[in-house]
C-alpha cells in the first residue's frame, strides 16, 4: 500500500492525488482507494502491480 501511495504521488506532476480509506465491518476489512491524474498503468502491467519486486514497463522508463 505504500508503494501504491508513493508511485501516486510520485508519477502525478499535475493535477491530484486522492486516498480514501474506510472499513467495511460486516468483512472486517480496510479499503483504500487511491487515484490520480498520473501518467497511468498499462493494462498489460496490471497482473505485475501488487508482485513483490516488480517494476512496471512505464515505471522502468520514466526512471531511467
Amino acid at each position: 500500500m505504500v508503494n501504491l501511495v508513493k508511485n501516486a504521488l510520485k508519477f502525478t506532476t499535475e493535477g491530484q492525488v486522492q486516498i480514501k480509506a474506510s472499513y467495511d465491518t460486516e468483512a472486517s476489512s480496510l479499503i483504500v482507494h487511491v487515484k490520480d491524474t498520473g501518467v497511468g498503468i498499462a493494462k498489460e502491467d496490471f497482473p505485475r502491480l501488487f508482485t513483490r519486486f516488480g517494476k512496471l514497463q512505464r515505471t522502468a522508463k520514466v526512471n531511467s
